[in-house]
């Protein structure tokens, strides 16, 4: 078993961000992420509270240019800062999906001005007493936004080591940069300290494969399997190309017996069931105009960031996250909060506000103000006024008053729902566009 909380590490948030992960048997990987801000104490601060906030939480956040380190939950439990592929749970893949959020920005590397000090090193320490490997499966991190289209689903799905977040299948964004891994490997040398490993060799499940099987040819007993391999919730379930740890047979006398271990409850469901509201049925499947009305609310609340379109008839996962998040800001944790409405936080988010008559929007600023690098209060009527139609999700980290790539992105994507093409869907802020952002 490899490090679940580093030490000196700050805790963030309540500890608990995440469930078991869907794969255990896999490698272990790590996923480095940017927040596209900038750095320091008011920063670092600022961020954790917005990743609690929307729940997007990492397990590590780090400082570069500080070295300041904290953590939002185990390592050996998913995180929630990646998107899904299709019917894969990205953040569930592997032994361990260990995701580091980094106060930086992808265009300005953060490996050309850091300043990693000892919670660096025992960051690294940590990745590796899971058997991580210091290398980067897919190549390095992209250089630039255009360049991401290394997802290689097969090396994603069997290789073990350190990826970008432009690297994970079904995500789309380029971050951390063009960070240099020989760097991010020598700036903590040696392979973990006293940290465990896997100790002793392992298998490589093939195809037919049983555990009983695997033990008997390894001359193991099955309950010294499991014990070796704590991360196998369910004997039964193991596929090909999970790597199993055998043990040495010399310690199988302290192993449980096999009928000892306790039988662990079954898993969750992903979605809870449906609710009937008032003759209407909300939650994943419902379909109706009053489906799309309760998206549009959680746009205008400021939860359009879960939406890759406009909320539509049909409740889609979006919809979860986004009601989940909304309930959530109400005070409502747990199973309260399990994205579901009910009649409580339904009537709260439809009662008042999101028919209100639209107000005058604010004269255009000029290009300059509006345009990719620019900063200033302009920049956040953008920011919030995309989100307020549906593309809050391209601003992985809120509204602010900076003009990167997020709100690049955003305002493309809006443009081209306009039925614009070419120069006309540029990114930039045009008065046409600012006349249609701010209705």
């Amino acid at each position: 078993m490899g490090t679940t909380w580093i030490p000196g590490a700050e805790r963030l948030g309540s500890g608990s961000i995440g469930g078991a992960m869907d794969a255990p048997g896999r490698p272990g990987r790590v996923v480095w992420h940017t927040t596209e801000s900038g750095a320091g104490d008011q920063a670092f601060d600022s961020v954790a509270q917005y990743l609690i906030q929307i729940a997007a939480q990492p397990h590590l956040l780090y400082d570069p240019t500080t070295d300041r380190l904290g953590q939002f939950g185990p390592l050996d439990e998913s995180a929630r800062a990646l998107r899904n592929d299709g019917a894969s749970r990205t953040n569930r893949t592997g032994r361990v999906c260990i995701q580091i959020e980094v106060l930086a920005r992808a265009s300005r590397p953060f490996t050309a001005y850091w300043r990693p000090g000892p919670n660096f090193r025992s960051l690294m320490s940590a990745i590796r007493s899971w058997g991580i490997p210091d290398t980067f499966p897919m190549g390095d991190p992209a250089r630039t936004a255009y360049a991401a289209t290394n997802r290689n689903r097969t090396v994603w799905h069997a290789e073990g080591g350190h990826y970008g977040h432009c690297h994970v299948p079904g995500n789309d964004h380029w971050d951390p940069g063009a960070i240099d891994p020989a760097g991010l490997f020598k700036a903590a040398p040696g392979t973990g300290g006293n940290h465990a490993r896997p100790s002793g060799p392992t298998w490589t499940v093939k195809a037919g494969q049983t555990l009983g099987a695997i033990a008997a040819a390894a001359g193991v007993s099955l309950g010294a399997l499991l014990t070796a391999n704590p991360q196998i919730r369910n004997p039964d379930v193991i596929h090909p190309g999970d790597r199993v740890t055998l043990p040495d047979r010399n310690d199988q006398g302290s192993a449980a017996p096999e009928n000892s271990a306790k039988p662990r409850p079954p898993a969750k469901p992903d979605h809870p069931r449906n609710s009937q509201i008032g003759g209407k049925t909300y939650g994943p499947g419902a379909r109706g105009g009053h489906i799309t009305t309760v998206g549009q609310a959680l746009v205008a609340h400021g939860f359009g960031r879960y939406y890759r379109v406009g909320p539509g008839p049909t409740w889609t996962d979006a919809d979860t996250r986004a009601y989940a998040a909304w309930q959530r800001s109400l005070g409502f944790h747990g199973p309260d909060a399990d994205g579901i409405p009910g009649p409580t936080s339904l009537r709260r988010l439809l009662g008042g506000g999101i028919h209100a008559k639209p107000q005058t929007a604010p004269p255009f600023p000029g290009r300059a103000s509006v345009r990719y690098g620019a900063r200033g209060p302009a920049v956040l009527k953008v920011d919030q006024a995309l989100i307020r139609h549906g593309y809050g999700r391209h601003l992985t980290y809120g509204p602010s008053a900076y003009y990167g790539h997020t709100t690049y992105a955003g305002v493309k994507a809006f443009q081209r729902a306009q039925g614009w093409r070419g120069t006309d869907a540029d990114g930039n802020v045009g008065p046409i566009t600012w006349r249609r952002l701010m209705r």
